[in-house]
Parts: C-alpha cells; structure tokens; sequence
C-alpha cells in the first residue's frame, strides 16, 4: 500500500471534515491499517495528506524503557515507514530480523525454524517462544499495562502483579494476573493449557476462567470452550514432541516448524490421526517411526 493510500485511511479514521471512507482500497488492506491506527492510538490529524503521513507515523513512536532484554531490536530509518511494519509484521510472517523500524512502534521477537528462544521482560516475566513464532511487546509494557500479542506457541511464566499481563492475538486473548501457561495462536484459534493459577480467556465478548490443570480454546467471532487438561502441550520446551489424537496435518506441520523442513506424505493420510511422543530424536527418527506406524512413506522435501 502507498503512502498516500495509509494518508488517507488515516484522515478517514480520524473523522476529518470532507473525509470519506477510501473504497477503492481493498477491504483487507483497510482492516489491515485500521488495526495498525488502533495500535497507534487514535489521533486527529489535520487536512495535509502529507502532514497526516508524518503525523500518524510520528505518533507511533514508543516511549523508550532501558531494561527491556532484548535479543536482537530491529533497527530505525525513515519515520514515514512507522505504520508500514506494523502492517506488515502483524499480517505477514517475519522471514527475518531486518523489518524496517518495527521498533518503533512496538519491541519485536521472534524465533526462527528448528529454534526456540527465551525472553525476559522488564517485570521478570519470560516467555519461551516455540519454533516458527512471533511476539510483540507494547513499548510502555510496565506498571500501567502488561500487553503482548502472540502469533504461533509460547510457554508463559507471569510474574504476579496487580496489573492483569494480557496476550493477544486475532481469535481473542488472555489476561492473567500471575501464572504459568501454555499458549497457542494459529490464524482463527487460540488455544491454552494452564499449569499454575488460572487464566481468563475471552472471545467475542464473553470470558471463560481456566483454571490449572485444564485448557480453553476459542476461535475469532465465537465464545471460548472449556477443554480437558493436557499435561503434553509443552513438551516442546524439553525437547520433545507430543502428539494425542493428533490429525496428521497438524503432526506433520508441528514436525516441519520444530526441525525447520519441509515433509511430504500421501495425500490419503490427512484424515488419518496420530498419537505418540518423540523425545530428542532426530528428524529422519520422527519420520522412520511415523512411516512405520502409519504404513506410508513421510520424507523431507529436497531444499529448492
């Protein structure tokens, strides 16, 4: 999307006089930049396109904190590509660690393929992000609010507080005060499994409180459901995979983000399902075991 285009969404959202509703923009890349102007804050700008341009980008930026630890910050350049990675690192998947001044607006962490990374923030919370996911931190996380937003699996270890700690992600979100969790968000779902405390997981408007040693799930426009326990959802963090009643896409898809690769099996296996536990094997390991138990051939694609 051009400048000019965000300019514009931005006059229309802050209710300009003479502003109206840009319809000849996609309605995804409008939602798309709305989502970034509520993270932003909403602001009015006055009737300058490019006035409003550097406006909206200017307001983005975060109040600075010394102690947030950081693995890697991605850098800052032009001002005016603020609101462009929001956009993009909310809705498209990082391949890297050079988006252009994401920074600005919030603190980034990712971890690769076949990797998984533990983060501390300023309040002694840590987050331990599975292979393949993506954080983001508000850039006055402390005292008056504790909000992330989550896009793939993590472990959560929240340090208590009176400030609720909230996780986001497009399905719906978490708030906690103090505990131990494990999260999931894949585009429409999130889903959680609560080791310590009790969660609060909310969804179109209505809340369901988790407590330890059972899970919630909830997908975008439903209310959250209560789920059985499942002590097997955080054996990534040891090492292992763990799959119960598990469809074979989802098996195969968890193998592919914690090895970093890409595997191929027989089309006809997608209803079939898959329970068993792999503990620090090898890829080619996984994929013997799995060919055997399923009487079919699963292989890692060549690298193109």
């Amino acid at each position: 999307m051009k400048q000019e285009d965000y300019a514009r969404i931005a006059a229309w959202l802050s209710r300009e006089e003479g502003a109206e509703q840009p319809e000849d923009i996609s309605g995804a890349e409008r939602r798309d930049a709305e989502k970034a102007w509520d993270l932003a804050g909403n602001y009015v700008y006055p009737d300058s396109d490019a006035t409003a341009w550097n406006k909206f980008s200017a307001k983005l930026q975060p109040t600075k904190r010394k102690n947030i630890a950081l693995t890697w910050v991605l850098g800052a350049t032009a001002a005016a590509a603020t609101v462009a990675a929001v956009y993009f690192s909310l809705y498209y998947k990082p391949q890297s660690n050079s988006l252009p001044n994401a920074a600005d607006a919030m603190v980034y962490y990712n971890s690769a393929l076949g990797e998984r990374k533990t983060i501390t923030l300023p309040d002694e919370s840590r987050i331990t992000l599975n292979a393949g996911s993506g954080l983001w931190v508000l850039p006055d996380y402390g005292d008056k609010q504790r909000g992330i937003e989550l896009k793939g699996e993590a472990f959560f270890e929240v340090r208590p507080d009176k400030t609720p700690f909230v996780v986001k992600s497009l399905a719906g979100s978490i708030k906690v005060l103090g505990t131990r969790f494990n999260a999931e968000a894949y585009g429409s779902n999130l889903s959680l499994q609560v080791v310590e405390g009790s969660v609060q997981l909310e969804g179109a408007g209505r809340a369901l409180v988790v407590p330890a040693g059972r899970g919630g799930i909830v997908q975008s426009g439903r209310a959250p459901l209560a789920v059985e326990g499942d002590s097997t959802a955080w054996a990534w963090k040891n090492g292992q995979l763990s799959f119960r009643n598990a469809p074979i896409p989802d098996v195969v898809a968890e193998i592919e983000r914690h090895y970093g690769v890409r595997v191929s099996y027989p089309v006809n296996l997608a209803q079939k399902r898959y329970t068993g536990t792999f503990d620090k094997l090898s890829c080619a390991q996984v994929l013997a075991i799995l060919s055997a138990a399923m009487g079919s051939s699963f292989s890692v694609q060549p690298a193109e």
